[in-house]
């Protein structure tokens, strides 16, 4: 995607259902991975081409009741949100991590 106006927006589909397809539940590492991936595709950098950030932590708070079906988080939810969160992060650090090392080397 090349910022210029006009142009098509990558999509990219991250599955966020998989608990309806596996009868014993899904572990909760696939559930982390699944919403640090939605939360790094929602920040800012070179690899989603978001130049700010979109959306607010009220926003990230109201995604995360939809998703857990919820008006109030509780604890066990907060620690997942947390886990994938600091997910995120670590896939982000990583991300620039990668790309100062695709630039020196070019």
């Amino acid at each position: 995607m090349s910022g210029e106006m006009g142009a098509d927006p990558a999509l990219h589909l991250i599955d966020l259902q998989r608990v309806q397809y596996h009868r014993r539940g899904v572990p909760e590492r696939w559930i982390v991975k699944d919403l640090a991936a939605l939360l790094f595709s929602s920040m800012p950098s070179a690899a989603t081409h978001i130049r700010s950030p979109i959306f607010t932590r009220t926003d990230r708070m109201r995604f995360a009741c939809e998703y857990f079906a919820t008006r109030h988080l509780s604890d066990d939810d907060k620690r997942l949100i947390r886990r994938a969160m600091q997910k995120a992060g670590a896939m982000a650090a990583h991300e620039r991590r990668r790309q100062s090392h695709n630039g020196a080397a070019g």
